[in-house]
């Protein structure tokens, strides 16, 4: 009930819990919503953990994030008390998307590119290749998404000193006019 007045609703605007809540959760979460709800209602999950969109009293669509947890049941095994926390996760949620959109725009932009320009983890796995780099290398988009390891396309003479400058690049060291062999 606190959840809701959170979100501009008073304790007149709330009808028995559950009618009010399927009014208001966005009717794409609701399918998503019900069926992790009866999940943990049944048993089949030891805790509740929903994000969804919420629409407020004001009609803007919010994202919330619930926690919950039966901690009572009755004689049947039916849920008699949940407890659990609501958090407003809509600020969370829209910078994920913009992130995500950010990373679309740029492997779309490299993709473009006739240079080849690839990505790597930490490790030295390759995480993104153009197709420059793929043609370049010799290896498919797929060989690049199973985890290729970039000392698996650095010729053998230069492997050493390749993986040197990865560890200067990775400790932020910029390097000009690096020139390897690929196999």
């Amino acid at each position: 009930k606190r959840a809701l007045e959170a979100f501009g609703y008073s304790g007149g605007d709330i009808e028995p819990l559950i009618k009010t809540w399927k009014r208001l959760v966005h009717p794409e979460d609701w399918p998503y919503v019900s069926e992790e709800l009866n999940k943990h209602f049944e048993g089949e999950s030891p805790y509740l953990e929903v994000k969804y969109r919420f629409r407020s009293k004001s009609g803007e669509l919010k994202w919330m994030l619930i926690h919950g947890k039966v901690v009572e049941r009755d004689v049947d095994g039916g849920p008699v008390r949940i407890t659990g926390t609501s958090r407003d996760v809509t600020d969370q949620v829209q910078a994920e998307e913009a992130l995500r959109a950010s990373e679309q725009r740029f492997r779309d932009l490299a993709r473009l590119l006739p240079e080849p320009v690839y990505e790597l983890d930490a490790a030295g796995v390759i995480t993104f290749a153009n197709e420059a780099a793929t043609q370049l290398f010799g290896y498919s988009q797929e060989d690049f998404e199973k985890g290729l390891l970039s000392s698996d396309v650095i010729a053998p003479v230069d492997k050493e000193s390749a993986l040197e400058k990865m560890e200067q690049i990775l400790s932020g060291k910029r390097l000009d006019g690096v020139e390897l062999q690929v196999l």
